[in-house]
């Protein structure tokens, strides 16, 4: 294939699926070459930095979703492994060694958002981790030569200015909407903060713009039962649901729950992201997301 002529490449490229646009971009630099300068039909980008170090990129066209999974090699029988980090995607995995599931999720990012014909209708990150390095996000988002082209942009991040690093790369002409979310459990200048950010380009093109900064200062609750009792955690959630003072909770058990039974009790369907609860006599509701070791929640305006 690869003996073919350019011409003839290109209009083979073009009529491939992206999942194989994804796949043939590895076998060699002229068809890596070729894809990157192709026709994009991906419309949505969704980047989550999860909790237990499971991070996840859901990439869709107007056919299909394409969903890829990171995590931490944790076997120790293999030596040469330690250090190493897993990604999945259908049914495949590969062993990536010396790398961090951050790495390689933003590495995937990278791969996708090269391409100088795409534009996406939304693009959103997530990262739902406390306390993270986020130097690489940095570092690999330089690697890009064009601004990237998105109508709608969703930032959720809980550690100060690193994901907003993204802001400035994001072309103003083809922005639509734009929606931050930031909370942090230290004490900073929320007034300097949304300054920095209704001052940049990108935000004042906006047509539709959403900013919400909390700063958060929660004890975290430690549930030492030494069985797996869905029931007691549900109930917990359950009381804690009703308080209409409540600001924000995160419990972390000392087992892994069964997170299907603790929906199950709490009568919610078992569904991936965040559950919404409208709090009594006001204009906030509850967020609750549910883990395989923590549970939080977080008050939010309506």
């Amino acid at each position: 294939m690869l003996e073919q002529p350019l011409d003839l490449l290109t209009h083979i490229v073009d009529h491939l699926s992206e999942k194989e646009k994804l796949c043939f971009r590895k076998c060699h630099s002229s068809i890596r070459t070729i894809v990157d300068n192709s026709q994009s039909t991906f419309k949505r980008m969704r980047a989550v930095f999860d909790e237990e170090e499971k991070y996840s990129l859901f990439l869709h066209d107007a056919n299909e979703e394409l969903v890829f999974k990171y995590w931490k090699n944790s076997n120790p029988t293999v030596p040469e492994d330690i250090g190493s980090s897993i990604i999945r995607f259908g049914d495949e995995e590969k062993t990536v060694r010396n790398s961090t599931p951050g790495e390689l999720l933003i590495s995937d990012m990278i791969v996708v958002l090269k391409n100088s014909k795409l534009t996406l209708d939304e693009l959103s990150i997530e990262n739902d981790i406390i306390r993270e390095n986020f130097d690489y996000v940095e570092k690999r988002l330089k690697e890009l030569q064009q601004p990237i082209k998105v109508r709608s942009l969703k930032l959720f991040t809980t550690v100060m200015n690193k994901e907003l690093i993204v802001l400035p790369l994001i072309n103003p002409g083809t922005l639509e909407s734009i929606s931050i979310i930031m909370m942090e459990r230290i004490a900073f200048d929320k007034k300097r903060q949304g300054k920095l950010i209704a001052n940049s380009p990108q935000w004042q093109n906006a047509t539709s713009r959403t900013l919400e900064i909390y700063n958060h200062s929660f004890y975290i609750f430690t549930l030492n039962i030494p069985w797996s009792d869905s029931k007691a955690v549900a109930k917990i959630l359950a009381t804690l649901l009703t308080s209409e003072v409540l600001e924000h909770f995160e419990l972390i058990t000392t087992f892994k729950m069964e997170v299907g039974k603790v929906f199950e009790k709490m009568k919610l369907p078992h569904q991936r992201g965040l559950h919404r609860f409208l709090i009594a006599n006001s204009d906030e509701h509850y967020e609750v997301k549910i883990l395989k070791r923590k549970a939080r929640i977080v008050r939010k305006k309506n």
